[in-house]
């Protein structure tokens, strides 16, 4: 709300320097063109008083007026070629101020996507915040979705085990998988066995955590 009140007070601000800058041109033209000139003043003013008003709901307005002022700056500058550059400024100015804008809110692209042109200021921080609590609950059931995926992939990564018991290729005890001293043998040197028989008849023996 306070940067559209600045922005209403800027278009006002170069408004009135705009008019009367006018009024400056007209008074100093010939006699042949003072009449036209009061016409087209007279326009300009309704124009602009016009666009002000309506600010808050359309800039439309506010545009047509700066494009007039700068279609009438060119036209004096082609009947008698002075250039007015600081007016040619401040209606640049005012023209890129006024540009219509077609604001649309880039969130998730589904039928929930909103068009925050077609709402008015009032309801704009309602509608976004609306629109993102909607995709704050759709990466929260994503997140969980991969979390319950990952313990799958745990869980079957844990069951996949050679065999029951583990020992070295280069000694002759065998463990059970979660012994400490069966975490340290290298896997290129790990010889597995589904039950103590096939164990001890290669010649292994038990370690503790095995008996």
């Amino acid at each position: 709300m306070a940067k559209n009140s600045f922005k209403l007070f800027s278009h006002s601000l170069i408004s009135v320097l705009l008019l009367f800058g006018l009024i400056k041109i007209i008074f100093s033209s010939s006699l042949k063109f003072f009449n036209l000139g009061l016409f087209v003043l007279f326009f300009m003013i309704a124009v602009n008083l016009l666009g002000l008003l309506s600010y808050r709901d359309n800039e439309k307005k506010l545009f047509l007026f700066y494009t007039l002022y700068l279609a009438g700056l060119i036209f004096i500058w082609s009947l008698s070629s002075n250039f007015h550059l600081v007016l040619v400024l401040l209606a640049l100015f005012g023209f890129l101020m006024s540009l219509p804008k077609k604001t649309r809110y880039r969130g998730k692209k589904n039928s929930n996507s909103l068009d925050l042109s077609e709402l008015g200021d009032a309801n704009l921080d309602a509608a976004i915040e609306k629109d993102l609590s909607h995709s704050l609950i759709f990466a929260a059931d994503e997140d969980k979705h991969l979390d319950e995926e990952k313990v799958k992939v745990e869980k079957a990564a844990a069951k996949h085990i050679p065999g029951k018991y583990v020992a070295s290729t280069q000694g002759n005890v065998y463990h059970e998988p979660k012994c400490t001293w069966a975490k340290r043998i290298n896997k290129d040197r790990q010889l597995w066995f589904a039950d103590k028989g096939k164990a001890r008849n290669q010649g292994y023996k038990a370690h503790t955590c095995a008996q």
